[in-house]
């Protein structure tokens, strides 16, 4: 199994940041480059008469750059090939606009992001992704089962 180029989106959620944990660890383990990924997106306005400032806008974004590159730092510090990328629209949309392009060998992402209320009305990001990715897509973070918990399959 090749595992050349990851494509390691984020919204630097909790789940977000175990999902590149586990991406070190493949890069480590077969040489692979990290691609961080952040998708700007604004929530839908609440009206169609109001939108977001541009201010505001440029605001956010620029602060999702920022996040970005540091989190492309500090990743960097342990891998020696590490990009990082801010576009702009819907996530699921651009993650997988971006593993076509490169093409990702393999996508980490988070199991649920800072969405919230989206979830529960359109679907994950994390399911839109794995419906219709062409590469395997390992999602991590969510909870643990406690320690000595059993897993029979029942419910």
């Amino acid at each position: 199994m090749r595992l050349d180029q990851l494509l390691v989106p984020t919204d630097f959620s909790t789940d977000a940041a175990k999902a590149l944990e586990q991406a070190v660890f493949f890069a480590k383990a077969f040489q692979s480059r990290i691609h961080l990924l952040h998708a700007f997106s604004l929530p839908d306005a609440m009206s169609d008469t109001w939108r977001y400032p541009l201010e505001f806008i440029e605001t956010a974004r620029r602060e999702a750059e920022v996040r970005l590159e540091d989190l492309r730092k500090k990743t960097a510090e342990s891998l020696p090939d590490v990009t990082a990328e801010v576009r702009d629209g819907r996530p699921a949309e651009v993650i997988l606009t971006r593993a076509r392009e490169l093409p990702a060998d393999m996508i980490v992402m988070g199991t649920r992001g800072t969405a919230g209320l989206d979830y529960f009305l359109l679907g994950s990001v994390a399911e839109r992704t794995l419906r219709k990715a062409e590469c395997p897509v390992l999602v991590a973070g969510g909870r643990a089962a406690p320690p000595g918990a059993r897993v029979d399959g029942g419910s």
